[in-house]
C-alpha cells in the first residue's frame, strides 16, 4: 500500500466517523436534547470532521492535480467518489444565506413582485 491509498483511505475513515456522528446528532435532535454536553460534542465533532474532510481534499487535490505529477490518478474510482462526496458537501456546506439572503438579483426580484419587506 502506497502513501496515496493509505490517504485515500484515511478520507474515507474521516467520512464514515461523519456518517455516524450525524446520525447521532438527528437521534439527538429528534429526541429533544438539544441542551445537552453530548449534543453540543456531537455538533462540533461533526464541524471538526467536515473541516478536517475539506482540508485532506485540498491536500488530494493539491497532489492529484499538480502539473508536474505525470500519474493519471483521475480514473481510480475510489478518487472520483471522493470527488463526487465533496461536491455534494461543498454544496451542502455552502454559506447560501450570504449569496441568496443579501443578492441584488433577488431583492430586485422580490421589489418586482411586490414581496420586499422594506
Amino acid at each position: 500500500m502506497n502513501k496515496l491509498d493509505f490517504f485515500v483511505y484515511f478520507i474515507y475513515a474521516i467520512k464514515i466517523f461523519f456518517i455516524f456522528s450525524a446520525v447521532i446528532h438527528i437521534l439527538l435532535k429528534h429526541k429533544g436534547k438539544e441542551n445537552t454536553r453530548l449534543y453540543k460534542n456531537v455538533v462540533y465533532l461533526k464541524q471538526q470532521l467536515v473541516f478536517v474532510f475539506m482540508f485532506c481534499m485540498g491536500i488530494l487535490s493539491i497532489y492529484i492535480f499538480n502539473p508536474r505529477n505525470k500519474n493519471n490518478y483521475v480514473n481510480r474510482e475510489d478518487i472520483k467518489f471522493l470527488y463526487f462526496l465533496f461536491g455534494f458537501i461543498i454544496l451542502i456546506d455552502a454559506n447560501w444565506k450570504t449569496y441568496i439572503g443579501d443578492s441584488y438579483l433577488l431583492r430586485t426580484v422580490k421589489e418586482v413582485l411586490g414581496t420586499h419587506n422594506s
